[in-house]
Parts: C-alpha cells; sequence; structure tokens
C-alpha cells in the first residue's frame, strides 16, 4: 500500500528529507513564478477545477496511491482540493489531518461538510477538538531517519523559536525567569513588528530553514513549547524533544497524561506560577533517554497506519 502525503510546502519541517518506497510527501503545488503564478492564483480564487492544471507532479500518478492524506493548512489552499482528489481517485482511501487548533468554527464546518460530500475521513492532532467536533485523533509524528545531530558543544540551556503572536509578556517574563535562575537562555523570534523593539531575543524577519534550527537544537540542553490556549495536541516541539534526546520545558499540562512523560525529560510550566526551585533541580537532572517503543510509535510509518481504512 502506497500512501500520498500533501502539505502547504516542502521547507516546512522534516518534509524535504522524508525517503521513503511506501509514502511520498509533495506540496499541493510548485514553487511558481511569472505567468503561471498569477493565473494559478486567479483559478484558486474563483474555486474552478481548473486549478489542477498548476498541481505538483503527485497529480499525474495519483492513481499509484491506496491512501491519501491531506494536511488542513494544504486543503486551504485549494477550494477544490478534495473535489479534484475524489473525482480523479474514487477508490483511494481519503483523509484529512489537522495539526492546528480549531480557531475558525465556520471554516471547519465547511470542511466537515465537503469531506463527507468528497469521501474524506476528518482527523486532528488535539483531543479536545476530536471531543468537541466528533473528529477522529491521530497524534503528531517525526521522521526518524532525519537526525538531529548529537552535538557536544553546547552554547545554550534552552531554545526557543516561533511567532512572537500575543505572547510578547509571557516571552519576556520567561526569558527573564531562565535568566536570573543562571541559565542561558536563546530565544529567536519571527516577527517584523520587533525589529526595532528593545528585546533581548533574535529577530527573524522571514522563516528558519529547519536544518538551521535543529542545528540550533543540538546545541542546546533543553527545547522550549509554548502552547496555544486551549490546545492539548502535541507540537513539534515535543517531537524534537523525543528524537533528538532533548530535555522539554513546556506549557502543555496534557504532556503529564502521556505514556513517554518523564519528570527528568520534562518539565511542565505554568508561567503565571512558576517554583523556580523545581525548574533549577530538573536543568540539574540527569537526561533519561526515550525508549525505541515511544520512537516507534511517533514515528511517521505507524503514524500513516493509524489512519484507519477498515471502516
Amino acid at each position: 500500500m502506497k500512501t500520498l502525503i500533501l502539505v502547504p510546502g516542502m521547507d516546512f519541517y522534516f518534509f524535504n528529507h522524508l525517503r521513503s518506497d511506501d509514502m511520498e510527501i509533495h506540496a499541493v503545488f510548485p514553487v511558481m513564478h511569472g505567468i503561471k503564478s498569477v493565473l494559478c492564483k486567479l483559478f484558486r480564487k474563483i474555486g474552478c477545477n481548473g486549478s489542477s492544471w498548476f498541481y505538483g507532479d503527485w497529480w499525474k500518478s495519483l492513481d499509484q496511491f491506496d491512501k491519501i492524506i491531506v494536511f488542513d493548512n494544504a486543503l486551504s489552499l485549494d477550494d477544490m482540493l478534495m473535489h479534484n482528489i475524489a473525482k480523479k481517485s474514487p477508490r483511494s482511501h481519503r483523509f484529512i489531518y489537522s495539526w492546528n487548533v480549531v480557531r475558525n468554527e465556520k471554516a471547519l464546518l465547511n470542511d466537515l461538510a465537503a469531506a463527507a460530500r468528497y469521501g474524506f475521513e476528518y482527523y486532528s492532532y488535539d483531543q479536545n477538538d476530536c471531543n468537541k467536533y466528533q473528529l477522529k485523533f491521530n497524534t503528531i509524528m517525526y521522521d526518524p531517519s532525519y537526525l538531529i545531530d548529537r552535538s557536544n558543544y553546547i552554547q545554550c540551556d534552552t531554545i526557543f523559536l516561533g511567532f512572537v503572536k500575543d505572547r510578547k509578556t509571557k516571552l519576556l517574563s520567561l526569558y527573564s525567569l531562565l535568566s536570573r535562575n543562571g541559565l542561558q537562555p536563546r530565544f529567536v523570534v519571527i516577527d517584523n513588528d520587533l525589529s526595532n523593539a528593545d528585546v533581548p531575543f533574535e529577530v527573524r524577519r522571514s522563516y528558519v530553514p529547519y536544518r538551521e534550527y535543529t542545528q540550533w537544537v543540538s546545541r542546546s540542553r533543553a527545547i522550549i513549547d509554548i502552547t496555544q490556549s486551549g490546545q492539548n495536541g502535541f507540537s513539534m516541539r515535543i517531537m524534537e524533544a523525543i528524537f533528538g534526546d532533548k530535555k522539554l520545558i513546556s506549557t502543555n499540562s496534557a504532556l503529564r497524561y502521556a505514556d513517554f512523560y518523564d519528570p527528568n525529560n520534562i518539565f511542565i510550566i505554568d508561567l503565571d506560577h512558576v517554583d523556580e526551585g523545581k525548574l533549577r533541580e530538573f536543568m540539574d537532572s540527569d537526561f533519561h533517554p526515550y525508549d525505541k517503543a515511544v520512537k516507534s510509535y511517533y514515528s511517521i510509518a505507524a503514524w500513516v497506519n493509524r489512519f484507519d481504512i477498515d471502516e
């Protein structure tokens, strides 16, 4: 059985690295320039199934795939994507996978109606959303063959990479907390608005290549994971900690109930009420390498298998 995974772009995470005989990852649309890019945007805007003319090479070989998984943020690139896939590959097993917390309920309900119409099962990584909207659950995943370097050259105690959004106050508070406890934090934020602000963060104006980021991870002792409000799904930061054998400082309280939870490896932090003594103890404690069974469960191959085709 061969699986097609459709994502918004190949520069995200490990997507461009994956090599497998059983699965392929593709961006819905290839990188386009000039008149071709203009025409593609026009067809997408008017909701015409002619948008398939601009799909990547995966479209030509769609009938090779038994299972097709479309990421929610790839789905948003083309309103006709589900229709086009179902029409060309009616015998395939088709799925939507959301690894984002629901913020726009109306958009979700529209997608769910379209999924039912075109024979797609809808999955989410967030159990809260699954319970609220009767979605099916699947975890997040990682590619075990993407090796995060095991560097002996440690440059910082903690690494954070992300958008500021509405978290500036919390980020400043956490940075100050880590610093006054004798730790060396490195915070890299992607935000034009902070370019000239007086903050102790490194500011990037655009996407940081994933290979560059994982090199930072390899030279840090711990990864920082700050969840969105209401989120209990596990982020890619958690996967990086597991597969890179790094400590994790996270605001996701659901981690306490995870089968891989180990207080030596994971510190669940309440940014409003931090026990600084316990934080120092955590950073000084020995790291316990994750079991191979944990890494196997969260591998992308096991993740693909959890999309049920027997129903």
